[in-house]
């Protein structure tokens, strides 16, 4: 009975370790920068994206503040906005959030945060998954540059598309 139970044990905690490594590989998969944050701001875990963003290993980060890695001034308003979903239980979508990396880079990120519960429904950890949308955003700026152009151009200015059909 003794060694029946112990090999259950063992396929049980084989079975989660396969578990815990399929998350973590789809985790680390996904392009977006995914972190998960106790309630001072503290990284408990890190996806290969951040952790190459960031430039540590996922490992290193843990421990450390949003703060420590990303700036004060952004671990400022990260945390400002953890609150929040730590009190209200409810998730913060779509927040745009600008971000210099470790080049000194300006980045652009679409931000979600989510609670993280417990067993008994309290919030655990708030879940960060970011967008790098520095490209859209210059696109957009692009963009809109040549719509002004357009628009104050003192010349006529017809766009028309591949059958001939004026758009503009």
């Amino acid at each position: 009975m003794q060694e029946k139970l112990e090999k259950n044990t063992r396929l049980g905690d084989q079975a989660l370790r396969q578990s815990e490594e399929m998350l973590r590989l789809v985790i680390d998969t996904v392009p977006a920068l995914i972190s998960a944050t106790d309630g001072n701001s503290n990284f408990e875990f890190v996806n290969r994206k951040l952790a190459e963003t960031l430039r540590v290993e996922p490992d290193d980060a843990v421990g450390k503040t949003v703060g420590d890695l990303m700036g004060q001034e952004f671990g400022r308003r990260s945390q400002e906005v953890d609150k929040q979903v730590f009190e209200s239980g409810q998730t913060i979508a779509a927040i745009e959030e600008d971000f210099e990396d470790v080049s000194g880079d300006t980045r652009t990120l679409l931000t979600t945060k989510s609670p993280l519960r417990d067993q008994d429904g309290g919030v655990r950890n708030v879940v960060t998954v970011s967008l790098d949308i520095t490209e859209r955003k210059e696109a957009e700026r692009q963009l809109h540059k040549l719509s002004s152009a357009v628009a104050q151009s003192p010349n006529a200015v017809l766009i028309a598309d591949p059958d001939g059909t004026v758009e503009y």
